[in-house]
């Protein structure tokens, strides 16, 4: 396979261009621990929780870029999902402890 383009966003998503000779091929992949060590500092943190509910907000998910395209491959469209789906899509691909930055019940 020939290597056309290597991109790396600042999130950290390296995406990879391969040409096998007949299909373009696309991998994604993402080291998601800062964004774990993150989702449980907040989940420690409830002065945090407190916060965002005075302010009429909660931050219950940190949803990093390529977990958000294995939601997407599942059929789980973060932009459009409600709450529920989003939380069912994390637990099937095995991500809802990485992402939850509550203690809190959020679905």
């Amino acid at each position: 396979m020939e290597k056309l383009h290597t991109e790396i966003g600042p999130d950290g998503l390296v995406k990879q261009s391969w040409f096998d000779g007949e299909n373009l091929v696309v991998d994604t992949k993402q080291d998601i621990s800062a964004n774990v060590a993150y989702a449980k500092a907040l989940q420690d943190n409830d002065d945090h929780w407190r916060a965002g509910v005075k302010a009429s907000w909660a931050h219950a998910l940190h949803i990093p870029a390529g977990v958000q395209m294995e939601l997407m491959n599942i059929g789980v469209d973060i932009m459009r999902a409600p709450l529920r789906d989003i939380v069912w899509g994390l637990k099937r691909i095995d991500k809802y402890d990485a992402c939850v930055t509550t203690r809190k019940v959020i679905a």
